[in-house]
């Protein structure tokens, strides 16, 4: 997120791809300045997908926020989105990669995204690897990451699947990454900023600017906790008393938001074959293990009494109008099944 530059830069703390952790400054710095946790190449995903039609308005904000969540290839997916003209950048990441840091009030953001932006093909250096990457006019359209340099034929796949040209001595180049301020969202800067208002801010602020009112500031948070924590109670109590129903109704609401801001990218958007699916397999003695929504096929890992080829369930669903080209193999694993479809986009 865009920072004030009112405000000192923030402690850098890093993850590698291993899983281990550099903590940036003291516990005090971190409060006084805020955190920024920067995540290793090596356990980020990115992919571009189409800008929703309407420009940055909010409802096409939250669409591509729908969008990104359910192509991210993690149970428990973060997401940051970098918006271009046409295109949006998504990073995607598990909220387990995090580890001990997890909770932490800090912005996290993928490594990737501090590096200088460039032209054509750039071999970079990162933390704990090295990701060749693809830009065009300003914005990242391709990337990949390897645990070590890669070989030339490795980055030839690479730049032919993101249709670049590779020049004869790329391959042996590799450049290291320059670190800037990360990319903000254009459209919707000021909600960027808004957002990134803290109480730790509220505090350095008032500390930098006045010394004196940084009491009367205390006694207020202090005065404004209590009265949520009041307000969480009875709020509590309330929802307790009125039950089931209000829960259902709610919930309700939010899918229909959910939907309705997700029509706008004219998709069909993931639930619905699930429903489909889990609608055919209560009857087939199949259970969905987990699920995965790459452009427009559908992966479901699904879980079989042993011996038992659910082909009753493949035979179900390709006769449902949502899904087509169904096919089924067995896992490594005893029992389990993967299941590929291809999904049908709605009538125009």
């Amino acid at each position: 997120m865009t920072r004030f530059n009112v405000f000192p830069s923030p402690a850098i703390s890093r993850i590698k791809a291993d899983a281990s952790v550099e903590r940036g400054a003291s516990a005090l710095g971190r409060v006084m300045r805020g955190e920024r946790i920067v995540l290793s190449r090596g356990l980020c995903h990115f992919e571009t997908i189409q800008t929703p039609p309407g420009g940055r308005s909010a409802r096409a904000i939250a669409a591509a926020e729908l969008a990104a969540q359910a192509r991210a290839p993690f149970r428990d997916a973060e997401t940051r989105l970098v918006w271009h003209d046409n295109r949006i950048g998504v990073w995607s990441w598990p909220r387990s990669a995090l580890g001990p840091l997890a909770g932490a009030e800090a912005e996290v953001i993928p490594e990737t995204l501090l590096h200088a932006p460039a032209e054509g093909l750039v071999v970079r250096t990162g933390m704990d690897g090295v990701e060749a990457q693809f830009w065009s006019e300003g914005a990242l359209r391709a990337s990949r990451w390897w645990p070590d340099e890669p070989g030339s034929e490795a980055l030839e796949r690479f730049a032919r699947g993101a249709g670049a040209a590779l020049e004869p001595d790329a391959a042996t180049i590799v450049h290291e990454p320059v670190l800037g301020e990360p990319p903000g969202a254009p459209g919707v800067l000021g909600l960027e900023r808004l957002r990134a208002i803290r109480p730790r801010d509220l505090i350095a602020l008032a500390l930098i600017v006045f010394l004196a009112p940084t009491l009367y500031l205390s006694a207020q948070w202090v005065r404004l906790d209590a009265s949520n924590a009041s307000a969480a109670r009875e709020l509590a109590s309330l929802d307790q008393a009125s039950g089931e129903v209000i829960a259902a109704r709610a919930q309700a609401m939010r899918v229909a938001a959910e939907l309705d801001a997700y029509s706008v990218l004219d998709r069909t958007h993931p639930a619905a074959p699930l429903a489909v699916f889990a609608e055919i397999a209560a009857g087939q003695d199949a259970s969905l293990e987990q699920f995965a929504l790459r452009a427009n096929e559908l992966e479901i890992m699904i879980a079989a009494p042993d011996g038992i080829a659910p082909v009753d369930l493949v035979a179900a669903l390709e006769a449902d109008p949502l899904i087509e080209g169904v096919r089924l193999e067995p896992a490594n694993t005893g029992g389990l099944w993967r299941l590929f479809a291809e999904l049908q986009e709605p009538a125009a």
